[in-house]
């Protein structure tokens, strides 16, 4: 009986709350109630992107783009960039950002394959209709507050077709283009970019005990082969991720003969960890790495190799290559062992 006597009392408490009265001079009811339905419809509509399975480090990096950003100005529309190497967590930095600020705007769009704006737009504009699509896409935009994400953009001209120019976009929108290379987002006039850094320390041994144990906290016993490993990754974390979920599940003996190189991993695993160290070379290079996992056949991209081998695998794929190549490859062995010797001077690794 008390119970239900509290019931009454709330709902008689709430039944007396008084309603928010508009003032007459500031719009009309029916504007209101349409700025309420759009508040709400923004807040239902957006779906988070999944950012990763252990966004560490992220946060940080998410306030320092958003710090380039006037985000909640309906001022000049902004265009931002965020670079770096491969590995370095581009994709997942603009992933975090876009559910950080999504429910600010009238439209969103995230692009990982820049030849649409069919989600945007609602229509499809392929990159090769230049001349028909502009400005169709510029008709469709310029009103409208947007937030659109150009992931992993290669050519100056993806960025002319999907983004030309500020005047594309209505006010408050955001233009967040993630690339390779710093001179391609020059070349556009984008200004204010952000370098994605490479894990700290301490990121570094977070991520790789995520990826390794699948907890933060682990048996103190690891901690010298944890920093071993993490040493070895040099705060990529891509690398980081690879080299952790390949030590799963395993003893501490087992991690130091992997540390040793006598570990084993997929093939597809190197091919991604080495694309990170060719990103100063041109596109013709990066298709050949592609081309060097394609040369084993689909059952053999499991097989596990030696990681003292790379240097040689990819010479199978890259004899149609010049010189230049060959020493590429060469400063990429001395970077190996230049590594193993800093795990020997740090962990004392036989």
């Amino acid at each position: 009986m008390d119970r239900l006597q509290k019931w009454k009392m709330a709902l008689t408490q709430t039944a007396n709350f008084s309603g928010h009265q508009i003032n007459p001079r500031n719009g009309y009811e029916c504007e209101f109630i349409e700025k309420i339905v759009k508040y709400i419809s923004n807040k239902i509509n957006h779906v988070p992107l999944h950012v990763a399975d252990y966004p560490v480090g992220v946060e940080s990096r998410v306030l320092k783009v958003n710090s380039l950003m006037d985000v909640g100005s309906n001022g000049e529309a902004q265009m931002i960039g965020i670079y770096g190497n491969r590995g370095m967590g581009k994709t997942t930095l603009a992933r975090a950002v876009y559910n950080f600020i999504a429910d600010q705007f009238d439209g969103l769009c995230f692009l990982h394959d820049v030849k649409i704006l069919s989600k945007l737009v609602e229509l499809e504009v392929k990159l090769g209709d230049v001349n028909e699509g502009i400005p169709v896409l510029k008709q469709r935009l310029h009103r409208k507050k947007v937030l659109l994400i150009l992931d992993d953009v290669h050519k100056l001209k993806q960025l002319r077709v999907l983004a030309g120019g500020l005047d594309w976009f209505g006010p408050g929108s955001k233009v967040i283009i993630t690339t390779r290379n710093k001179q391609l987002l020059a070349s556009h006039g984008i200004e204010r970019a952000y370098e994605i850094d490479k894990l700290n320390e301490n990121e570094a041994l977070e991520l790789m005990r995520w990826n390794a144990f699948k907890y933060n906290m682990v048996d103190s016993n690891f901690d010298r082969v944890l920093r071993c490993a993490v040493t070895f990754s040099f705060g990529i974390p891509l690398v980081l991720e690879v080299v952790g979920s390949n030590l799963f599940g395993k003893n501490i003996e087992e991690w130091k003969s992997a540390l040793n190189q006598e570990e084993r991993i997929p093939i597809k695993n190197i091919i991604e960890i080495l694309k990170i160290s060719f990103d100063t070379l041109d596109d013709v290079l990066d298709d050949a790495l592609d081309d060097a996992l394609d040369y084993f056949d689909d059952d053999d991209e499991d097989e596990r190799i030696p990681i003292k081998n790379i240097t040689e695998i990819l010479k199978i794929s890259f004899d149609a290559l010049d010189d230049a190549l060959d020493d590429g490859l060469d400063a990429l062995d001395d970077a190996l062992d230049d590594g193993l010797d800093a795990l020997e001077d740090k962990c004392l690794i036989m």
